[in-house]
């Protein structure tokens, strides 16, 4: 079905989702397209080194009121795409209007956090969110394999289902021959538990420290814990905090090392991995990554078992004995990042709207197909 209006809900504008946005609108400049926001960026994310081109080829509006978010969707043959539903105040907002309105509607979820007890509660609570919606949504655009999971259980038929994730802008970075003789592995996130870097730096604890150093790129509330852990293991030669870096520059920083370290307990996502790609630069995750679905081979990268003890440690002793990046394997995996570049994003979910409305199997995005 060919709608006349795509209408993307979300709470701030995002490097991880504009690129994908911005190249929906040149592959198709006749094609209608909006972006809702309840507001251009946050505090938080400025934090973290963000920063955004006031110049983007998208038609925004910001903070509507009741009567556009009406206007909006009594759009004829529109279709609404909803992120984060009932996290945000003016998507929960328009979303249950939209089901009031018998609007056609998509949703862009990450896979909620199924641990411990909050985790048996999500469960639970799905009997009233998820389940109850399955008829009204039309699609659901899923933020890694889990999400999937999850949304095939509470029983969405799986041909609506699409794989999905985060993309950022094509890297402008070169491929850097570091010159330090130790492996170079590099960290780029918020400093929170829910990052797993304290159970990071005990491990690499356990390695001889001739061979790694490792570069910490970010801010949060654990910055002082993990400070305290580095000094008592007597590693502050091996470790270096570098506190924020734009997000314009981080490319450039991941370049210079080896591998991309990112061992979340749970992250939705974790499009530092899409940056880490894009510069060539080899990547090791946990297993509760979204991202870690983009991660084709070991030629890319490596996904170690969160619940493994030894998981984590046999990789990076996998990957120091490999030894220091070379060209021929940067190359490799700048080439494969052309599988998760906007355009491929963007020419991909063009082709999963045309396939909304048929039984036909569904599509594989292209970091999944051969």
């Amino acid at each position: 079905m060919k709608y006349d209006i795509l209408i993307f809900w979300q709470n701030i504008l995002s490097p991880h989702q504009l690129p994908f946005l911005e190249k929906l609108v040149e592959l198709k400049p006749n094609q209608e397209i909006l972006l809702i926001v309840e507001k251009s960026t946050n505090s938080h994310r400025i934090e973290l080194g963000w920063r955004f081109n006031k110049n983007i080829n998208i038609d925004i509006i910001e903070n509507p009121n009741m009567k556009k978010i009406f206007q909006l969707l009594n759009r004829k043959n529109s279709i609404h795409f909803f992120s984060g539903i009932f996290a945000y105040k003016l998507i929960r907002k328009a979303f249950l209007l939209s089901i009031y309105k018998k609007s056609i509607i998509s949703i862009i979820s990450e896979a909620p956090d199924l641990r411990g007890i909050k985790g048996s509660i999500r469960k639970f609570a799905s009997i009233f969110i998820e389940r109850p919606l399955k008829n009204r949504i039309s699609s659901v655009y899923e933020i890694g394999k889990e999400c999937n999971n999850w949304y095939k259980w509470c029983g969405y038929d799986e041909r609506k289902i699409f794989n999905f994730g985060y993309c950022v802008k094509n890297s402008s970075a070169n491929v850097v021959a570091n010159n330090f003789p130790q492996h170079r592995f590099i960290f780029v996130g918020r400093l929170i538990k829910l990052k797993n870097l304290s159970y990071l730096i005990h491990v690499l604890s356990l390695i001889p420290k001739k061979s790694w150093s490792l570069t910490i790129v970010g801010c949060g509330e654990e910055l002082s814990n993990l400070q305290n852990q580095t000094n008592e293991l007597k590693l502050n030669s091996n470790i270096v905090y570098r506190g924020v870096i734009d997000n314009e520059n981080i490319s450039s920083e991941l370049a210079m090392h080896d591998t991309l370290l990112l061992p979340s307990n749970y992250d939705g996502w974790g499009a530092v991995i899409n940056e880490a790609i894009n510069a060539g630069v080899y990547v090791i995750c946990s297993n509760r990554c979204g991202a870690a679905e983009i991660i084709a081979n070991n030629k890319i990268g490596l996904i170690f078992d969160i619940e493994d003890e030894t998981s984590l440690l046999n990789m990076l002793n996998l990957r120091i004995k490999k030894g220091k990046r070379t060209e021929i394997e940067a190359n490799y995996i700048m080439e494969y990042s052309k599988k998760i570049t906007p355009l491929s994003f963007a020419t991909y979910f063009y082709s999963t709207i045309d396939n909304i409305d048929s039984n036909q199997d569904k599509i594989l995005p292209p970091w999944l197909s051969e």
